[in-house]
């Protein structure tokens, strides 16, 4: 079965009296999806004006995964470029151009109403993460064979290829429901410099152990003068080294609040390297502030985002 889809955004999500559209497609294509995953409930379909299906989200929240979806695929390197950042602007300038903003955007279906579907369609867009997975490993084969009209037809952004019309808007309609078992999940590749930045602080955590063991080991028993504050402080290196391991193997998993505190401690971290670097300790501390802030920039950086962004909310997803 095949269906035309409507994207509206309004006050309400009960009454649609103020009800703006947005755009509407053939088929269901994945961005209509996203833009109502957020805070998604089935609501009674009104809009398009005949018996259908119709989900409604939080509208500011499903702007912002849609457009960090969208940044995040410009490094996929599935679709060309140029022609996605195009799109991309479009789609944010069309989206932060509704004044006031509206608290709710509402798909709809039009079409007989079917309760399979329905409850498939609700399903997709509640596990959107994998919805999405399922749409990046079938677009990684689809591009193989040539098909890229079809990939921005299931992506639902018309696009323009040079010297001709917007091709996506003249590909065929996407039948809905899509079939879970026929899509295998793609992880989520994590960027070169996450892994980077996550092994040389494993590396550094190491070594500072090793140095720390040999340091203790190196006083005996007869010129150590205070015996139980070196344990202790050994103990406490310990603990920080371990405590910073378990940090990094969250951060190579993606997690926003290991994010968040890895550059909460690194901050504290540049406090401290200024004192020292003013204190004398001039080499030393330029080398670990270059670090921090070369660590914080990757992290924060573009392609590190959207990784975060990505598996940040599949963690949530799956709590």
């Amino acid at each position: 079965m095949t269906m035309r889809s409507f994207l509206y955004a309004s006050a309400q999500d009960t009454r649609i009296d103020d009800a703006r559209e947005l755009a509407s497609w053939h088929g269901l294509p994945l961005t209509f999806q996203i833009m109502v995953s957020q805070g998604a409930h089935l609501v009674f379909p009104t809009i398009a004006g005949q018996p259908g299906i119709a989900i409604a989200g939080d509208f500011v929240a499903g702007r912002g995964r849609l457009l960090a979806f969208l940044e995040a695929l410009r490094f996929r390197g599935l679709f060309d470029e140029t022609q996605l950042r195009a799109a991309i602007a479009k789609v944010a300038s069309t989206m932060f151009a509704i004044a006031p903003t509206p608290a709710y955007v509402t798909l709809e279906l039009n079409g007989p109403p079917d309760h399979d579907l329905m409850q498939a369609l609700i399903t997709e867009v509640l596990d959107i993460e994998d919805l999405i997975n399922q749409y990046l490993a079938e677009w990684a084969t689809m591009k193989d064979d040539g098909q890229i009209d079809e990939m921005w037809g299931q992506l639902g952004i018309p696009h323009s290829t040079p010297g001709t019309a917007s091709a996506a808007t003249n590909t065929p309609p996407l039948a809905l429901p899509r079939t879970y078992s026929n899509h295998a999940s793609l992880p989520i590749q994590r960027p070169l410099g996450v892994t980077i930045v996550c092994a040389l602080q494993i590396v550094f955590g190491v070594l500072s152990l090793v140095l720390s063991f040999v340091a203790f080991g190196s006083l005996s028993a007869t010129n150590m003068p205070l015996p139980g504050v070196y344990a202790f402080v050994m103990f406490l290196v310990v603990g920080l080294t371990i405590a910073d391991i378990v940090l990094v193997v969250f951060l190579l998993n993606g997690s926003l609040v290991a994010r968040r505190i890895f550059a909460v401690v690194t901050v504290i971290g540049l406090v401290a390297d200024l004192n020292r670097l003013f204190s004398g300790n001039v080499v030393s501390a330029l080398i670990n502030m270059v670090l921090s802030i070369v660590s914080l920039a990757v992290l924060y950086s573009g392609e590190s985002n959207g990784y975060f962004d990505q598996t940040g909310h599949r963690l949530k997803a799956t709590t």
